[in-house]
């Protein structure tokens, strides 16, 4: 399947992975996944289907709104080993020596 076909705990787990979340945390009320499905007991059906089948696990909760949220993590390890996705690098701050240090040779002149 590809592009709208996809299921939505597929394209949960794919926006998580590849999305803005911070070290791939959600919720049912993060925005980027209420974009693929303005429905939050949709978006919470799709979360507990992952969760309940390895994709992610749960690690903390929040209780922002007077309503506790369950939050979710990526459990990479199965990610990995169920779909052969590896998760994406962070990407901090550069110096401006640690860039020169990762250009080839012969484009530090």
């Amino acid at each position: 399947m590809s592009g709208n076909r996809r299921p939505l705990p597929w394209k949960v787990l794919w926006e998580n992975h590849s999305g803005s979340n911070e070290n791939g945390v959600c919720d049912r009320k993060c925005r980027d996944l209420n974009e693929l499905d303005n429905d939050v007991n949709k978006i919470q059906q799709a979360l507990d289907w992952l969760c309940l089948n390895g994709y992610i696990v749960s690690a903390l909760s929040s209780d922002h709104w007077e309503e506790h949220i369950p939050q979710y993590v990526i459990n990479w390890n199965t990610v990995k080993e169920k779909l052969g996705i590896a998760q994406l690098p962070s990407f901090g701050r550069f110096l401006k020596k640690q860039i020169y240090e990762m250009l080839p040779k012969e484009k530090k002149n």
